[in-house]
Formats: C-alpha cells, sequence, structure tokens
C-alpha cells in the first residue's frame, strides 16, 4: 500500500465531491428525483402511506402531512457517504486499476447507503413527530434537525467502523502494513 500514490486517488475523488456539490446548487426537484424517489418508495412501505409527486415540490404524503423535498433528498449524506466508501476503498485497494474503479463503486455504493439511511432519517423523524413526546420541550422544527443530525452522524461513523473491519479482514490488512 504505497500512500503517496494513494494521495492522486483521494485527490481524484475529492474533486469528483466538490464538482457534484457544486451542482447542487442548480439542481430542483426534478434532478434530484433519483434519490427523493426511491425514498419516498421506501417510506410508502414504512408507513403505509401513498405519495404523490408534486411538480417543483417533491413527494406528499397527505396522511403524514409529510413533503420530502429537496432538502430532504439526501444528497449531501449522499455526497459525504461517497467520501467514506472512497477513503477506504482506496486506502485498502493494492493496485491502481482497482483505486480508480473505486471511486465509482463508492458513488454507487454510498447511493443505495443512502437510501436506507435517509429513509430511516425520514421514518423517524415522522414516527417521532406524530408521538409528540418531545412537545412542549422541543419545536417540530428543532426536534427534525436534531434527529436528521444525530441520524446522519450516527448512519456515516457505522458504516466507516463496518466497512473498515470488513476490509481489514478481507485484505488481510496485517500482512499489508
Amino acid at each position: 500500500m504505497n500512500s503517496q500514490n494513494n494521495i492522486y486517488f483521494f485527490g481524484f475523488a475529492f474533486a469528483v465531491f466538490l464538482g457534484l456539490k457544486l451542482l447542487l446548487k442548480n439542481f430542483d426537484t426534478q434532478q434530484l428525483y433519483f434519490l427523493l424517489m426511491p425514498t419516498a418508495e421506501i417510506i410508502e412501505i414504512l408507513t403505509g402511506s401513498q405519495s404523490v409527486f408534486i411538480e417543483n415540490e417533491g413527494f406528499y404524503f397527505s396522511s403524514l402531512d409529510t413533503l420530502i423535498n429537496k432538502d430532504c433528498s439526501g444528497y449531501n449524506f449522499w455526497l459525504l457517504s461517497f467520501l467514506v466508501f472512497s477513503f477506504l476503498l482506496i486506502r485498502f485497494s493494492r493496485s491502481n486499476v482497482i483505486k480508480l474503479l473505486s471511486v465509482p463503486a463508492a458513488l454507487l455504493a454510498a447511493k443505495v447507503f443512502t437510501f436506507f439511511a435517509n429513509s430511516s432519517r425520514i421514518y423517524a423523524s415522522v414516527v417521532l413527530q406524530k408521538q409528540n413526546i418531545f412537545s412542549g420541550f422541543i419545536s417540530e422544527s428543532r426536534l427534525h434537525d436534531c434527529i436528521g443530525i444525530f441520524m446522519n452522524l450516527f448512519f456515516l461513523v457505522a458504516v466507516y467502523w463496518l466497512l473498515e473491519r470488513i476490509l481489514i479482514k478481507f485484505f488481510d490488512y496485517e500482512k499489508l502494513a
């Protein structure tokens, strides 16, 4: 494992991250449909509620009085997950070809992971807000933000820890060091 060589691959992954991050400024709900639609479908399954896609707004769940819009798309989480996956895959890969292929593989893996994490976050938010156990202590908006921060941080740390353990075992990291 040549860490000096890895710097170029880390730089490439970070450039992809920055490019995708800059694109977000120009994205509307239509461009984020690829993240919103699977998340809405998972929420439909978890809650038994149906959603309707409202152009330029997002997926509205009338029975939950919830709108999954651009802000709820998980785009930033996807990008952060992409960096975590890229960093670990590049760090543990032995060949330059595999390191290069790690970047698109990380984009795809992070996208699937984002569906799971984002749906979990939205579901937890809907359930906790409907329970009203925090009413009087914290506003719904603040509760929504706190749940999002906690869940996103939890999922990022958990996936890093789990993926690192898997890669250490798979690549027999002790022999590489």
